[in-house]
């Protein structure tokens, strides 16, 4: 995927902000709760969700917004605890 490292510090709390803003909107309440930073031309997301379809979801929200800057998903999926 192209990374623009030349992005402007006003564009990328924009960009922030919209991701954050889809995140909060959609139907998976885990998303909300996931955090967004824009730094030089990277969108890194973390936080913790509890399956990797969320984690997955939270990809693709994020590339809806970020046109084809790079998104790196630095989001935890706990391992499931044994019965």
């Amino acid at each position: 995927m192209a990374t623009s490292s030349n992005v402007a510090p006003h564009l990328e709390r924009e960009i922030e902000g919209r991701i954050s803003k889809a995140f909060a909107r959609h139907e998976y309440p885990a998303l909300r709760k996931i955090r967004v930073a824009v730094h030089e031309g990277h969108i890194v997301l973390s936080g913790c969700v509890c399956t990797f379809h969320e984690k997955q979801l939270a990809t693709r929200c994020a590339q809806r917004e970020a046109g084809n800057m790079e998104i790196r998903n630095k989001i935890d999926v706990p391992s499931p605890t044994p019965r």
